[in-house]
């Protein structure tokens, strides 16, 4: 600018990214951010519509709001010069959606206080559904069947018993008699019979 204010640089060249209807879908996700998501402590209270952004880094060591209205946009970071993770007494571990949107809704309060609610823009609900995932192949779901029957079992016949062989007896030794019998005794010649008495004698 010159001494009397004038813009002397040369206008830079713009590229607008999004199209207005891509501009209100994504404002109408990020109201769903303060009206029920981890922003709700961004939620002005004179019910004005607001959308943002909640952050946290790994192990807390910084965090932050990033907001707007129709009227206004503000960010709110909370953090320490030594990158490490730390705490504020009554808050605990920080994160996005606890102190730092806390400062964003109290600052808003402030900023947009007698102003005029404004309304966004209504969403298109635009846009195409992109699948960066690769593409694995699906398995077409089988028919379901109904189950087969359990099949009757088949009765077996029972075997015959096999005969018992009767078990041999084990001969009995008789042992050795303890005394020989004797050599047998002669009985020698049969005595003479008594003497012929004759033929009786008769009488005439």
């Amino acid at each position: 600018m010159n001494r009397e204010g004038d813009e002397q640089r040369s206008e830079v060249a713009t590229k607008q990214a999004l199209t207005e209807g891509e501009a209100a879908d994504v404002t109408y996700a990020l109201q769903q951010v303060v009206s029920g998501g981890t922003g709700t402590e961004a939620r002005l209270p004179d019910g004005r519509p607001a959308a943002g952004k909640t952050g946290t880094t790994d192990d807390s060591v910084a965090t932050w709001f990033a907001g707007y209205v129709p009227q206004l946009s503000t960010a709110v970071s909370v953090y320490n010069s030594n990158n490490e993770s730390f705490s504020v007494p009554g808050w605990g571990a920080l994160s996005g959606g606890t102190l730092s949107a806390t400062i964003w809704r109290e600052f808003m309060t402030r900023a947009m206080e007698g102003k005029e609610v404004e309304e966004f823009p209504s969403p298109t609900y635009g846009g195409t559904t992109e699948n960066w995932a690769p593409d694995v192949p699906t398995r077409e779901p089988e028919e379901e069947t109904e189950p087969e029957p359990p099949e009757a079992p088949i009765p077996e016949e029972p075997e015959p018993p096999e005969p018992e062989l009767p078990t041999p007896e084990e001969p009995v030794d008789p042992g050795t008699p303890e005394e020989p019998p004797g050599e047998p005794v002669d009985p020698g010649e049969p005595e003479p019979p008594p003497d012929d008495p004759g033929e009786p004698e008769t009488t005439g």
